[in-house]
């Protein structure tokens, strides 16, 4: 894609296409790209000319000409230094060599999180790079943008789950458990074994079904928090239910 539009690039700087056959040929190699794409001009504002996707992730069709900053950046996660240093890195590269342009692009972020007007979060990545004229001066910078918002969560959902069972690995060695031990890093798990325990102090027996209720979750959930420490023998399963088996301290 990005040799595409490199040459795609260089023929509209040396005039070799009309203006009806320059947008003919930018909008189908827009089309066919399954992700956001537009070029930043000199000034600091998005060239007329951008793929249809950001409509969705920028959440208005005023795309063409409006300032890059404020339209890429607001309402994300990145702190103003930061994107000062964005700005900056653009300053210095356009209109300047590819040497400038390598000297600043590790100001320019790989990925971050932008809020949409109904409060979801996007994480976005990026991409830039430098097209060139034949003067071989950066006359625009080409940004890409990737929503991978459904990766990232899988990603952490599944980092989560690990953490969780690396950490119940970690307790189950010592013979003597301690409850301010448990979890550190993850407070959900910690807040529903100190729960289980607890409630089974008040009780002499609880079904699976009874703690699904009490703490408002799945029953996978509940039976995960259990399995883990039954292996603990901070608890004694018994059929359809649970009983405690150690004071925790």
């Amino acid at each position: 894609i990005e040799d595409q539009n490199r040459k795609l690039e260089k023929r509209i700087i040396r005039g070799e296409l009309t203006l009806k056959e320059k947008n003919n040929e930018i909008q189908g190699v827009l089309k066919s790209i399954d992700q956001g794409f537009f070029t930043i001009l000199p000034d600091l504002t998005i060239h007329l000319t951008y793929s249809d996707q950001l409509k969705d992730i920028f959440q208005t069709e005023e795309i063409a000409r409006k300032p890059v900053m404020e339209l890429l950046f607001k309402n994300s996660n990145l702190g103003q230094k930061t994107i000062h240093n964005i700005e900056k890195a653009l300053v210095k590269s356009l209109g300047k060599g590819i040497a400038d342009f390598e000297a600043h692009k590790h100001l320019l972020v790989k990925e971050f999180i932008k809020k949409q007007n109904d409060g979801r979060e996007l994480f976005l990545e990026t991409d830039w790079n430098p097209l060139v004229n034949e003067g071989k001066e950066i006359e625009k910078i080409m940004v890409t943008l990737r929503d991978v918002t459904d990766i990232r969560k899988l990603q952490i959902d599944a980092d989560q789950q690990k953490r969780e069972l690396d950490i119940f690995e970690e307790m189950s060695k010592p013979s003597q458990v301690h409850m301010g031990e448990i979890i550190e890093s993850s407070p959900g798990v910690r807040k529903r074994s100190e729960f289980i325990l607890q409630a089974l102090t008040e009780h002499s027996f609880l079904t699976t079904k009874d703690l699904t209720q009490m703490l408002n979750v799945s029953e996978a959930t509940v039976r995960r928090d259990l399995t883990r420490l039954s292996e603990l023998k901070l608890i004694r399963r018994s059929r359809g239910g649970v009983k405690a088996l150690k004071k925790v301290v």
